[in-house]
């Protein structure tokens, strides 16, 4: 089926990977002269910058939902839907999904997919078993990762298809500094993404001799735990060797990967992270706990053995961590040949190219 019309729904625009994610798709669909428009159900005091989107053609429909149980607002969702007459509608996040599914339930359509972003182990069982239940009358699912993939098809029995999530980054191999090595952290500060484990690792690197005492942490991100980190960087007077940088937009994050050693993505609990791509198709070596978005993706199988030089997938310790960030700047690491071998990921993740499949499914 040729597609004229895309429909993508979403809890709301804020500053997150499932939002970069798309702001990326919609950029190759308009160029393909696709409509694309956009149902935000909630509003976003940090909501991402669209309106270079708005100006080539994208239209936003806000909700401004208070809950999920708004009934008038949720009748304006279905009016849109509805009159849309969208050859796709994707539906992203818990609350976009259910909403999206009941309105294809009650028009029997056969249009609506879910992506799923992450492996939600916060979802209750209630919400898991409504989810379910909706799913059965949905097209199919996209699940960012094999792990999500895998994750999901013990919970329904719809269809799931991969498609990783592309990456838009203006990759290009610097010479690094290693008077000065550059440790970055870039993410959420929130507990998913567990900055603090971050912290007390590179702090312990730091004590252990395992990095030069000059070393640098900047972290780039925002959220509910920036008050405790900066508390815990004065606390151990770590002023001089953290940076805390907030929300930073693409062009400054490319420039910010380029110039650094190794990304740490201490996560509990991912889908993808698109963070890891970006750091390592600018060439960054990679310390990353052992969640989703690493099998495939940082490995050739299932397991988490890493054949990608610079690649250290480890468990969620400090001291494997700290250890790790030692080992990331060795010289052995860091020849041509070798940050070019790292850089070639980035040919598995070509935005018009995952773009293109998102049409296909």
């Amino acid at each position: 089926m040729s597609t004229k019309k895309i429909l993508i729904v979403i809890d709301a625009f804020s500053k997150g990977g499932a939002q970069v994610v798309l702001l990326n798709l919609i950029e190759v669909w308009l160029d393909l002269d696709i409509n694309v428009e956009l149902i935000l159900i909630q509003n976003s005091k940090n909501e991402l910058p669209l309106e270079n989107y708005l100006n080539r053609g994208l239209v936003i429909h806000r909700i401004d939902a208070k809950n999920m149980f708004s009934l008038p607002k949720f009748l304006n969702f279905k009016k849109i839907i509805i009159f849309s007459h969208a050859d796709r509608i994707y539906a992203n996040l818990y609350w976009s999904q259910i909403w999206s599914g009941i309105v294809n339930w009650l028009g029997k359509r056969n249009n609506l997919i879910w992506v799923e972003h992450n492996t939600y182990l916060n979802r209750t069982r209630t919400q898991w078993f409504l989810y379910k239940v909706i799913s059965l009358r949905i097209r199919n699912i996209i699940a960012v990762s094999n792990e999500v993939s895998k994750f999901l098809e013990r919970k329904v029995k719809v269809q799931v298809r991969v498609i990783f999530n592309p990456v838009r980054l203006l990759t290009s191999h610097k010479r690094r500094d290693f008077k000065r090595p550059k440790f970055l952290f870039v993410g959420r500060l929130n507990s998913q993404k567990n900055p603090m484990l971050a912290l007390q690792s590179f702090r312990l690197a730091l004590k252990g001799s395992f990095i030069p005492s000059n070393s640098i942490l900047t972290i780039a991100g925002e959220g509910p735990m920036v008050e405790e980190i900066t508390n815990y960087i004065k606390q151990e007077g770590l002023d001089e060797s953290i940076n805390v940088l907030g929300f930073i937009d693409i062009d400054k994050l490319s420039e910010l990967y380029s110039t650094s050693h190794t990304l740490i993505s201490s996560s509990k609990y991912e889908g993808f992270s698109l963070a890891r791509v970006e750091a390592i198709t600018s060439g960054c070596a990679i310390v990353t706990t052992k969640t989703s978005g690493v099998q495939g993706v940082l490995t050739e199988s299932n397991s988490y053995k890493t054949l990608i030089p610079g690649v250290f997938i480890v468990e969620e310790d400090i001291k494997e961590i700290a250890y790790a960030l030692g080992e990331s700047i060795k010289e052995k690491f860091w020849t041509t040949s070798i940050v070019l071998e790292r850089m070639k990921i980035i040919e598995s993740y070509e935005l018009s190219t995952i773009a293109r499949e998102y049409l296909a499914t």
